[in-house]
């Protein structure tokens, strides 16, 4: 394998954590809960939108290019 490779291993790998454990994943979905009140429906919703599936948009878009 070579030299380059493994950095772009090794830096995908850092992206794909920050993308998915960011501080905003971490702290934002307590948040959520606390405020959302008799909405928590939406407020999952929202969060899976979010924190979920534009992450993995983002993902498979990065990979098919």
């Amino acid at each position: 394998m070579k030299k380059n490779m493994k950095k772009d291993i090794l830096v995908m790998g850092f992206a794909m954590f920050a993308i998915f454990f960011g501080s905003g994943n971490l702290i934002f979905p307590p948040i959520i809960g606390l405020v959302s009140g008799e909405q928590v429906g939406w407020a999952i919703i929202g969060l899976a939108l979010t924190g979920i599936l534009f992450p993995m948009m983002a993902l498979a878009s990065v990979g098919k290019s």
